[in-house]
């Protein structure tokens, strides 16, 4: 059986999708890699070694800071966000966000579109902002419209009591262009 280090370093295809891209982390990986730490360490290394770097953005850094109960463990997951850098938060992604969130209701890939939050559609908004250097990683698969995303690549890290599944992806520009003309009319 091979481990996602074998895979990746096979897969030509995995380092091309890599090539020259930052892959955009979400809390739920950010949560997991704590809790797990050594269960990730393949996966790192290999996102490390084929892309430009792991990045997260203020509202990611925001969700995930708030799980601190009390200053020593605000202090400990403020030095572990520090090992990722952090995007700027510019005013043309807000007007993405503001662009793209309303487009959730047009799909139908999303388990349940009530519990999509405004820090996954920022995240879809980060995707559109930068590509196509900007790749997204979670693990809530369910929460991203694959009728605006790509998800390029899956992977699975079992840690025994739970198999977490990850989705790798990228903005799709038509699929979006598409659903834009639906919701607009024009």
């Amino acid at each position: 059986m091979k481990t996602i280090k074998k895979i990746l370093i096979d897969s030509i295809s995995m380092k091309d999708l890599l090539l020259n891209k930052y892959v955009l982390i979400d809390t739920c990986f950010l949560s997991a890699l704590q809790k797990y730490p050594s269960r990730f360490e393949d996966l790192l290394a290999n996102l490390n070694e084929h892309s430009e770097g792991l990045c997260v953005n203020p509202l990611i850094r925001l969700e995930y800071l708030r799980i601190a109960k009390n200053a020593e463990e605000k202090s400990r997951i403020e030095n572990s966000l520090d090992k990722f850098p952090t995007l700027p938060l510019e005013g043309n992604v807000l007007e993405e966000v503001e662009r793209i969130y309303p487009l959730y209701n047009l799909c139908q890939s999303i388990r349940n579109n009530k519990q999509v939050s405004l820090v996954d559609a920022y995240a879809v908004a980060y995707l559109n902002t930068y590509t196509p250097r900007l790749l997204f990683l979670t693990f809530d698969n369910g929460d991203f419209p694959l009728e605006i995303l790509d998800r390029i690549s899956t992977g699975a890290i079992d840690v025994k009591t739970q198999i977490f599944t990850w989705g790798l992806y990228q903005i799709n520009h038509e699929k979006l262009a598409k659903l834009k003309k639906i919701y607009t009319g024009i």
